[in-house]
């Protein structure tokens, strides 16, 4: 070979190198402007629905407060105009209708406010189901992000390699001067050792070519990784920033709650009194004349509504005639006999009876035994209603122990006229201070104090649904959740609440297919 020639190749080989080197390089620079300047992420759109329901909210509420505060100002003036009302029998009828008034004004704030907190209590539930979505979601994004970037490294790391191994040999064979595939297949003397060579070059040639197809490829997944990345990031920024949001709005509303409960809680303290004043003024009337009634219309109504609260609770925890049914279930073995199981619905933990048999004041085992069932292969039971335990099968007791009692107010209705659901017991030679003592065994379900109507007060649950209810007490002797025992004192006879002397105001209620009926007493008790 001429030292022309051999310079030209090596000329050549210096080009060719070269440019492989600066592609490579170009290559790589534009790899990583890719990593340093990802695709910007879309945004993510906003939560629409989010911020019209807290509109709605906001809404809700301000126009609660505005209807609030009307009505507060005409309770104000109507305070106003009863301080100037003289004394005196020609001003009663201006005086009940500023009572009446001004009890139904406070009553509707009370529901105002039982309202409002409905809506807070809603909103409340829908922040905080929304705010722990919102972290889990981050947490998920969060957990995406990391393993993104770990993929990242990886690559990175792996395409550190591979440029190193490519950047490597291209520098190597340039710099060995034996590597150029021209310079080998030119010093071949005879064409089997040209062959041989030019195959082991393809070979050569092939792996690099495969090295730089794999870092070419690493370098497009972590174009979208890097693209993936970056949106995530975007919409945790995006969650996190609602979430604050919400976090910020869900205390607000629980201020709001905490506030509105106070209000409520002290209205409903004021009504208590004003209805205190009611009575008070009611008993100072002529049964006779028509202020009377008009009162009497208003507390009446009033223990209407009490009674409705009442009974929507004894329906939510008390317990329901259904608990004593009885069924017959039938099924068939597994080689064709039938067997009839009957099954007792256990009563609900309300109740004390264990048993619809009369009570004799013994207390029953609060255990029943129940039979072992066979061993059955059931095909689709049958249930069939066997026998149905009422309240009418339960003998209670007198609730005043005493053989010196009498009715003075009969189930039914007043001798004065208006609607009376309970009897009114008193005992001949004093009743204020008397044993008071429960008609069966039981839990107390419901209990108070100094009821503007209804006085020191027990409610029990005897189970099967069966309440009996105890008013106008002096003394109460249990609480709420306490079981009793047939013949225990429960209290002591007064005169506190709506009374016009000491007795005792005694009530039978039934739960049967989810409605409350009073029943008469004497259905139930004798008088001794």
């Amino acid at each position: 070979m001429t030292k022309r020639m051999r310079n030209n190749l090596i000329s050549l080989k210096c080009v060719i190198c070269a440019a492989i080197v600066f592609s490579l390089t170009v290559t790589s620079s534009i790899g990583v402007f890719a990593l340093d300047a990802p695709t910007a992420a879309t945004q993510p759109t906003s939560a629409t629905t989010e911020i019209n329901e807290e509109l709605a909210t906001d809404a809700a509420l301000s126009e609660l407060q505005e209807q609030y505060d009307e009505i507060e100002s005409q309770i104000n003036q109507g305070k106003h105009d009863l301080e100037e009302i003289e004394s005196g029998k020609s001003e009663q009828n201006k005086n009940i209708e500023i009572i009446e008034s001004d009890i139904d004004k406070m009553n509707e704030q009370i529901d105002i406010l039982n309202e409002r907190i409905g809506v807070l209590d809603k909103d409340i539930s829908t922040l905080n189901s929304s705010i722990n979505n919102l972290s889990s979601e981050i947490s998920i994004l969060n957990s995406d992000i990391k393993s993104t970037e770990d993929k990242i490294d990886e690559l990175n790391r792996k395409n550190d390699i591979l440029y190193a191994k490519i950047r490597g040999r291209l520098i190597l064979d340039y710099m060995s001067g034996h590597g150029s595939t021209l310079r080998v297949l030119l010093g071949v003397t005879d064409l089997p050792e040209f062959l041989i060579k030019l195959e082991i070059i393809k070979k050569l040639n092939n792996h690099e070519t495969e090295l730089i197809d794999e870092f070419s490829k690493n370098i497009e997944e972590l174009d979208s990784l890097n693209i993936n990345l970056s949106n995530d990031k975007t919409t945790v920024d995006s969650k996190k920033s609602q979430l604050d949001s919400e976090k910020a709005t869900l205390a607000d509303r629980q201020s709001d709650l905490e506030s509105s409960s106070y209000v409520l809680e002290m209205k409903k303290q004021i009504s208590e009194h004003k209805y205190q004043e009611a009575v008070a003024y009611f008993k100072t009337l002529d049964d006779s004349s028509s202020d009377y009634n008009a009162m009497l219309k208003l507390l009446s109504d009033e223990q209407e509504r009490v009674d409705a609260e009442i009974d929507a609770y004894l329906l939510k925890y008390g317990s329901s005639a259904e608990d004593g049914m009885v069924e017959e279930t039938t099924s068939e073995s597994g080689d064709g006999d039938s067997t009839t199981e009957s099954t007792t619905k256990k009563q609900s933990s309300s109740g004390g009876l264990t048993s619809p048999q009369a009570h004799t004041g013994t207390v029953a085992s609060e255990t029943e035994t129940e039979s072992e069932a066979p061993s059955v292969t059931a095909t689709m039971p049958s249930t069939t209603k066997i026998n149905v335990i009422t309240p009418e099968s339960i003998k209670l007791i007198w609730p005043l122990p005493y053989k010196n009692c009498y009715i003075s107010a009969p189930f039914g209705q007043y001798p004065s006229g208006g609607v009376h659901r309970g009897l009114d017991i008193c005992v001949r030679g004093g009743t204020l201070g008397k044993n008071v003592v429960a008609a069966a065994d039981g839990k107390v379900i419901n209990y108070g104090f100094n009821h503007w109507s209804m006085g020191n007060y027990i409610i029990i649950d005897h189970g099967y649904g069966l309440f009996t209810a105890y008013y106008h007490l002096q003394t109460l002797y249990v609480a709420g959740g306490d079981s009793v025992e047939q013949g225990q004192v429960i209290g002591l006879a007064g005169s506190t609440g709506n009374s016009t002397g000491p007795h005792l105001h005694f009530e039978v209620r039934i739960n049967r297919n989810g409605a409350i009926t009073r029943v008469d007493p004497l259905k139930f008790v004798s008088m001794p």
